[in-house]
């Protein structure tokens, strides 16, 4: 890739350990062969391969302690995400408890019809039953103006009967004055005639 840094030219022959750079190994008999100033030569390389490798190792650090496939773009698009989910849940946790104290709002409201229903109930039972006390109070009331009526029709009759006996009464009472009175005349009439 083109963060992978890439092998200097004078370090191509050299290959790579965990530690660092190492030279290519040679057989023996190829070594007793080779003069003096290649070996100087060698030690050079052979701190330029740990100088490479000291580089290559921060290198691999460096990268190993960024995110893994995540490229400043994409951490803005998560941060941006991040905060509109913390957005979003802001707002539902509001609309929560607008809807928390709504609920207790009507709770609250069906605690006091349930309460005004009872006591609706109860008014009403008592008008019922002061309804009742009225119908038979009505009810006897009826009833004693009904035999007050019979009373009043018996008086009537009663009167009129008593009436018609003092009627009779009066006219026998009259026909006894003037039977008493011919009576009377006649015997005055004996008497003067006794007298002649």
């Amino acid at each position: 890739s083109s963060d992978t840094p890439s092998t200097p030219p004078s370090m191509q022959g050299l290959s790579s350990t965990q530690g660092g750079w190492s030279l290519p190994t040679q057989s023996s008999s190829s070594s007793s062969s080779v003069p003096r100033h290649n070996t100087a030569e060698g030690l050079g390389l052979t701190e330029a391969a740990g100088d490479a490798g000291d580089v290559l190792n921060t290198s691999a650090s460096l990268q190993m302690e960024e995110p893994c496939g995540l490229t400043p773009a994409s951490l803005k698009h998560v941060r941006r995400q991040r905060e509109a989910l913390a957005e979003d849940k802001k707002r539902l946790e509001a609309e929560l408890a607008l809807l928390r104290s709504q609920m207790k709002e009507h709770v609250e409201r069906v605690a006091n019809i349930q309460v005004q229903l009872k006591e609706s109930e109860e008014r009403e039972s008592d008008l019922r039953k002061e309804v009742g006390v009225i119908m038979e109070k009505e009810e006897a009331e009826r009833n004693r103006a009904d035999k007050l009526e019979l009373l009043n029709v018996k008086l009537e009759e009663t009167l009129a009967l008593r009436e018609a006996e003092i009627a009779r009464l009066r006219k026998a009472l009259e026909d006894q004055r003037a039977l008493t009175q011919e009576v009377c005349e006649e015997d005055k009439g004996y008497e003067e005639v006794q007298g002649l």
